[in-house]
């Protein structure tokens, strides 16, 4: 808004959400009530706290906005609302699915107890592993590369973005990875399944204790990125030795 009087809306952390959706989707794992349902009805239930705050704030600023400004944001409130409610629906069920997969592999977990080495079919032809890999080996390259950049040079700085950007990709392959191949060797009755949730929970863990850090200490530094980046490299360099000692392959 041009009038700095004025202030349509406020913030409300997307954190909650995100901890509800997991929550939901991990509590109602094969319960009668489907996770689709019980995401969306939380998700419309907390969106009532986003409302909340973005109409007291829209509220308590309009008189001193003038006509004109106080015209458009009533008018324009009953759309925000719609798209806030959908974007916290939207991603309460996004958590609510991924909380649903850890429930699922907790499942497989429990089963393995019960599975014998003549049931062991083997996955030699798993191509999950190799992002894990892919992942191992590109981030201290990626490292090198982007501390060893001229900030001087456009073409420089497009590649440090372009090799920020991958780093990212080939992080969020390393964990999708994780969870397929726990899959896939719950399929073939392997008798280990890897702890998906340590193995996915600790990257994220990590930037949220790297972000409060660099808050608390006013650090300019990327310290949240760098975290979870390095965490994620550990995890994967611990998937790979832990899969090589249990299964035999990587």
């Amino acid at each position: 808004m041009a009038d700095e009087s004025l202030v349509a809306g406020g913030t409300v952390s997307g954190g909650a959400f995100v901890v509800a959706g997991l929550l939901v989707g991990y509590l109602y794992y094969d319960r009668p009530t489907s996770r689709s349902q019980a995401s969306t009805r939380t998700g419309l239930v907390a969106s009532i706290g986003l409302v909340i705050v973005y109409l007291a704030t829209m509220v308590s600023t309009l008189s001193a906005s003038s006509l004109r400004a106080t015209v458009f944001t009533v008018v324009g409130t009953p759309i925000a609302i719609v798209i806030g409610v959908a974007i916290v629906v939207f991603f309460v069920r996004v958590a609510a699915f991924i909380g649903d997969r850890l429930a699922a592999v907790r499942s497989w977990r429990a089963e393995v107890k019960d599975t014998t080495s003549g049931d062991w079919r083997g996955t030699g032809n798993s191509k999950w592993p190799k992002y894990v890999v892919l992942y191992v080996l590109l981030l201290p390259v990626a490292a090198g590369c982007y501390f060893s950049i001229n900030p001087q040079s456009i073409v420089s700085i497009l590649f440090a973005i372009v090799l920020v950007l991958s780093t990212y990709i080939a992080a969020a392959l390393l964990l999708v990875a994780v969870y397929k191949d726990a899959e896939q060797l719950h399929e073939s009755n392997s008798p280990w399944i890897p702890n998906v949730a340590a193995y996915v929970g600790a990257p994220f863990a990590a930037f949220m204790i790297g972000y409060y850090v660099a808050e608390f200490n006013a650090w300019n530094a990327p310290v949240e990125a760098l975290s979870f980046l390095g965490v994620c490299w550990l995890v994967a360099a611990s998937y790979l030795l832990d899969r090589k000692r249990s299964v035999g392959t990587v």
